[in-house]
């Protein structure tokens, strides 16, 4: 009797360590499926993430390029309106002035001549108008980023050219006609006397102001005449607009900064 009670228990013993392996085993796997599941759900959440964030990127991006179209577009149509107006109003007007001054010249009743004299006035403030708002819609269309590209052409065929442009369109004008003038001195001045291969243009606007900067690798003894016109053309558009200019110059290094502040212009 004792012996098979021996033989009982220790079967017991041996199924329950086998049951406690088997449920051991079984937590195993289902605690390894487990993890390999959260790490799975992580990857997805990361993944999905990752392309929401290219999502917007991208439609920002679109959005951006749709925006410059439309500008670009506005800018044409301001040219054409603008030529339009000089070509057609801008010529009956000047007509019309010569006509009332061959009118002035042979009228013989001096009672006309205050009523001619105020008709060739209005004349003229018509003209002055027109002329102003012509002007104003030509300089309005002028695309910073489409002239400064066509400005750096001529480089194109001698030097490794890198354009880094974040600037707004709707930039003021005299900003725009300011940064164009120092790029176009700076691009004449590289072809004129630079021997380098690489140059780097940037136009940037920041919350507080406007910069922009030329730079070459061409070689030069670091002393560069100051006073030469080119420079100083630079200095003079810079400073108009309560800004800075400053160059610096290197072994293989010569560079134009302007920095413009906000409000200034």
């Amino acid at each position: 009797m004792p012996l098979l009670c021996f033989v009982f228990n220790s079967v017991m013993l041996s199924t329950a360590v086998v049951s406690v392996s088997i449920v051991s085993v079984l937590l195993s796997v289902r605690t390894e499926k487990n993890e390999q599941l959260s790490r799975s759900l992580i990857t997805l959440r990361d993944s999905t993430e990752e392309n929401q964030q290219l999502l917007l990127e991208r439609n920002k991006y679109l959005m951006l390029g749709r925006d410059n179209e439309i500008n670009l577009a506005v800018m044409s149509e301001r040219n054409r309106i603008a030529r339009e107006i000089h070509d057609n109003v801008g010529h009956m007007l000047s007509r019309t002035l010569l006509q009332m001054g061959a009118l002035r010249i042979i009228n013989k009743d001096r009672n006309l001549d205050s009523h001619l004299e105020e008709i060739n006035n209005s004349l003229n403030s018509a003209m002055t108008s027109m002329r102003e708002s012509v002007h104003n819609l030509h300089d309005d269309s002028v695309s910073l980023n489409k002239t400064v590209k066509e400005l750096i052409k001529p480089l194109e065929n001698d030097f490794s050219v890198r354009l880094d442009m974040d600037i707004s369109e709707k930039t003021p004008k005299e900003i725009k006609f300011c940064f164009i003038g120092i790029i176009k001195e700076a691009v004449s001045n590289i072809i004129r006397y630079s021997n380098g291969d690489s140059v780097v243009i940037v136009i940037r606007e920041h919350p507080g102001f406007f910069q922009a900067s030329v730079e070459d690798n061409g070689e030069n003894s670091g002393n560069i005449n100051q006073g030469g016109i080119g420079l100083e053309n630079m200095k003079i558009r810079a400073e108009k607009l309560g800004g800075i200019f400053k160059f610096y110059a290197e072994k293989n290094k010569f560079r134009v900064f302007v920095s413009i502040p906000k409000g200034k212009e």
